[in-house]
């Protein structure tokens, strides 16, 4: 069940009023702009923690994503005083609300054991497990001992779901609990694994219609909306029969900016068809007709 982004606030209050919880948010620190970026880390200090922890990935904890923690002596206030702040200022980055008993800095040296992630061939990746996507992902794969344990200390997680319409959450429980057998090696089948790369085209949209919805003035949609949105456009472009990259992210960055009036659209569709049959590329394939209008 999902809830709305009003909702959400209140579902978190309801939590933190037991006073053994505490929240923190997980913000991809690089989504958002210098402007946001430098207010959000001089409001939330030395609490905006790098999860990238490992010596090796030094270099990418300036613009990789942060674990925002709670001061030690803030009670229900000033916890939401932090989730607005981060509203406020990292909403285009919020990739979870995370709520647990377990003191903040032994929580994030806790789940940054899974950036250094073993894969089914036996080597060692970088896993972006902080996003929405794999926390869902790696939530409904608890059966491995790995992520059990990982997850062990969460009490409750809420990730964004992409929506092309509206802001929404989802809630995932976790066990509440200590972690048994904390430094083991985090490994994954080749199923969990094979979910997790799930469709890198659909973020590369998001970010690439973010962009043009800007310059053609259409603001206000977070970053979840948009992979909402490129997620519908591109599978529907799909459905049309189109296949190569470049038409499928053509198809999602007009549909995006013209919508409706486009789809209903004669060139729009000759255009489609073309396309879809490989005779040429989208692109071209819109262009001429509208070429061969009189002026």
């Amino acid at each position: 069940m999902t809830t709305t982004a009003t909702n959400l606030g209140n579902e978190i209050v309801d939590v933190l009023r037991n006073p053994r919880y505490r929240l923190t948010g997980i913000v991809e620190i690089s989504r958002l702009s210098e402007r946001d970026r430098s207010e959000l880390l001089r409001r939330i200090k030395e609490y905006a923690l790098p999860l990238l922890q490992q010596p090796e990935f030094a270099n990418l904890q300036a613009l990789g994503p942060r674990l925002i923690t709670p001061a030690p002596h803030y009670g229900l206030d000033g916890q939401w005083g932090n989730y607005w702040d981060v509203e406020h200022y990292g909403k285009e980055g919020i990739c979870a609300w995370v709520v647990s008993a377990m003191p903040p800095p032994e929580l994030l040296v806790h789940l940054s054991q899974a950036n250094r992630t073993v894969a089914p061939d036996g080597n060692s990746y970088l896993l972006r497990w902080h996003i929405a996507r794999s926390l869902q992902v790696l939530h409904a794969r608890r059966d491995l001992p790995a992520v059990r344990e990982w997850l062990a200390p969460i009490h409750k997680i809420w990730i964004p779901v992409p929506d092309p319409g509206r802001e929404r959450w989802v809630c995932l429980e976790g066990e509440d609990r200590a972690p048994t057998n904390q430094g083991n090696a985090f490994a994954l089948d080749s199923a969990c694994w094979q979910a997790l790369t799930g469709d890198p085209l659909e973020y590369t949209l998001a970010d690439a219609i973010g962009t043009a919805m800007a310059a053609a003035g259409m603001t206000g949609q977070c970053h979840t909306i948009r992979l909402g949105i490129a997620r519908a456009h591109l599978s529907a472009a799909r459905k049309a029969g189109l296949s190569r990259q470049q038409d499928l992210i053509s198809y999602v960055t007009m549909m995006t900016l013209n919508g409706d009036a486009l789809a209903e659209s004669a060139a729009w569709k000759q255009a489609v068809a073309e396309a879809s049959e490989l005779k040429r590329p989208l692109a071209d394939a819109l262009l001429a007709p509208l070429s061969c209008q009189p002026r």
